[in-house]
């Protein structure tokens, strides 16, 4: 019995081993292409495109397919790829990443190249819109009506009316019938915001520079005589991030958009610069009022343009009210706005900003230098008579807001009494029509002092003067902030000296200060341990 048995066991495990051995005798008799994991030739069938060379796919493997060009041939120009397919006709699409090897004919996978030539337009209304993309067939005339228009703009309380469309790449408006392009193209809307093209309205209501040349024009109304042309300009945070000069241009007569210039410049132009201190050889401080413009030379003949009037902040404008909060901008590390102003009267200009006026530009007078080493010679045009005024931007971090043009119907007089009252007040303000004289004018009460009168800075010469009653109203006054001064009663007028601290440096006393009255400290400009010293100390 163990025997047999034993001889059963033996017989299955010497077939087991025959056929184990049968088994290696065939797979080393199978060809050793056939061991390797399938290949396929991929061949590219542009359709009239550029030639691609032909592929490998292996299943498994990563596969990223080409992308072909048109090719030389002129009728594919127009065209776009599309993507490959299987079969000729484009309607089943190739996927990478899931290669479909039945398509396979012995082999070999043949793509066909897809080709298009409808391209969209897509719209950007630069607001919450959202207008779906038009479809046009390459060389297709597309008429400019046929195009959607997209509701206005609010911004705050500002409603802009669409204008037109503008050409993304090229930043031309589009406002002619035309063909379509051999790709897609991209427009977005441009709106009426009261400046050209190359300012665009921000979300927070602001005109800022987006493109173009460096000098960007608009004429936002008739700039006439016993007109007020104003705009606010704020400043980055940063000072470091205002780089270039920017401000208004005023006093010319044309404007070719087109071609963003002046015209011809025969007839003159001038703008005011809010220095940037870029270029040291020109500007030494920041906000100084540079206002340049044509100027005619000792032979009549016209030039420029050249520096016409330079208002620097250390000297003519050190101490006044821009001066101090140009100052205090500088050093604050938040953005700060001023509000420039041109005031037009017969052939002269006011140049103020936040209500102040600092200056004057009389056509047919004399230049003013920056420095005393600066020679300007010959007269401001008198051709600056011009109706358009603009903004002039070399920088994007700035930004305009209410730009106006506003009528000059009157004098407005702000009294300021100080310490005193005009019956329940300590400021009042005043109007006045022009012609004639101021008349009476309001006596504060300050409790134990005398009123003396009424005074105010006159900034374009750097005086002292008292407003009187028989003060003619006329253009060389706008707007005034006149304050009171007082004598103590009893009290007898003071010299006043003022000891720099300098050997050898002195400045004039005030003589006949009394009591109760602001004192006017002189300014120091001096060459203090290699340091610019200008103000003043322990007042």
């Amino acid at each position: 019995m163990y025997k047999v048995f034993r001889k059963a066991v033996l017989g299955v495990i010497l077939c087991f081993a025959l056929l184990l051995s049968a088994g290696v005798l065939l797979t080393a008799c199978k060809p050793a292409e056939e061991q390797k994991e399938q290949q396929y030739t991929v061949v590219y069938d542009t359709q009239g495109g550029g030639n691609v060379k032909n592929g490998v796919y292996t299943p498994g493997v990563n596969f990223n397919l080409p992308t072909p060009s048109i090719g030389s041939d002129p009728e594919m120009y127009g065209y776009s790829f599309i993507g490959w397919f299987y079969d000729a006709e484009c309607t089943q699409p190739v996927d990478r990443k899931n290669i479909d090897t039945s398509k396979a004919v012995d082999g070999v996978l043949t793509f066909y190249a897809g080709w298009s030539n409808i391209h969209k337009i897509y719209f950007d209304t630069k607001t919450d819109q959202i207008i779906e993309p038009a479809e046009y067939e390459y060389g297709a005339s597309v008429s400019v009506s046929s195009l959607p228009v997209p509701e206005a703009r609010v911004v705050g309380s500002t409603v802009c009316e669409f204008i037109c469309w503008v050409q993304a790449n090229t930043d031309e408006q589009i406002t002619e019938d035309f063909r379509m392009d051999a790709v897609d193209m991209y427009f977005y809307a441009f709106y009426d915001t009261g400046v050209n093209s190359s300012y665009d309205l921000t979300e927070d209501g602001y005109h800022a520079k987006s493109f173009g040349a460096n000098t960007e024009l608009t004429s936002v109304g008739a700039f006439e005589d016993n007109t007020v042309f104003s705009v606010d300009m704020t400043f980055p945070a940063d000072p470091a991030d205002y780089a270039d000069d920017a401000g208004p241009v005023f006093g010319f007569s044309e404007y070719i958009e087109s071609s963003n210039s002046f015209g011809n410049g025969s007839t003159g132009y001038m703008y005011l610069f809010v220095s940037a201190a870029a270029n040291a050889a020109y500007n030494t401080n920041k906000g100084a009022l540079d206002i340049w413009g044509t100027w005619t030379d000792e032979k009549g003949v016209e030039q420029g343009p050249g520096r016409l009037y330079y208002m620097s902040m250390d000297t003519d404008l050190a101490g006044t009210p821009y001066q101090q909060k140009f100052s205090d901008y500088l050093s604050s590390g938040e953005a700060e706005t001023f509000t420039y102003t041109i005031r037009r009267s017969g052939n002269k200009y006011y140049i103020g900003v936040d209500g102040t006026e600092y200056c004057c530009i009389e056509l047919g007078g004399a230049r003013k230098p920056s420095s005393a080493t600066e020679n300007l010679a010959g007269t401001i045009s008198e051709n600056l008579t011009g109706t358009h005024v603009g903004l002039r931007s070399k920088s994007t971090n700035v930004y305009y807001s209410n730009i106006a043009i506003t009528p000059v119907e009157e004098v407005s007089i702000t009294y300021d009494a100080v310490n005193g009252r005009i019956g329940e007040e300590q400021i009042v303000n005043k109007t006045y029509a022009y012609g004639g004289t101021i008349g009476t004018l309001p006596v504060p009460v300050y409790d134990g002092y005398e009123f003396t009168g009424w005074y105010y800075t006159d900034y374009a010469t750097g005086e002292v003067v008292q407003l009187t009653a028989d003060k003619a109203l006329d253009s060389s006054i706008w707007k005034l902030t006149v304050t009171a001064r007082y004598r103590k009663e009893g009290a007898e007028p003071f010299t006043v000296v003022f000891d720099t601290g300098v050997d050898g440096y002195t400045v004039p006393s005030v003589e006949g200060w009394l009591e109760g009255n602001p004192l006017e400290a002189p300014k120091l400009s001096k060459i203090i341990s290699r340091k610019h010293f200008c103000g003043t100390r322990g007042m």
